[in-house]
């Protein structure tokens, strides 16, 4: 993610995306960004609005769940989560890997 301001500045262009749900989805790559943010409330707000955009952040979360970066699997997996039943085919998978 691009470095806005400070983190309440990307804490709130994280949760204005959030609202967006879907229509966020050009803004993916920032938000899969922001996974690795410094500060947590920035990683979590990231979170909720990937789930929010729905079944086009399966892939990528999918892919952010081997990051190197703990808090961004365990947000990533979060991210999932807020998908719901369309993230479950990709998670179930990823079990038997």
């Amino acid at each position: 993610m691009r470095e806005i301001a400070g983190p309440d500045d990307r804490l709130a262009a994280t949760d204005a995306l959030g609202a967006l749900g879907g229509k966020a989805a050009p803004a993916l790559d920032a938000l899969l960004g922001a996974l690795g943010d410094e500060a947590e409330p920035v990683r979590l707000n990231a979170a909720y609005a990937l789930g929010a955009v729905g079944a086009a952040v399966v892939s990528p979360l999918m892919a952010a769940l081997d990051d190197e970066r703990e808090h961004v699997r365990e947000h990533a997996a979060y991210a999932l989560g807020v998908v719901g039943e369309e993230a479950v085919d990709a998670l179930v998978a990823a079990l038997s890997d």
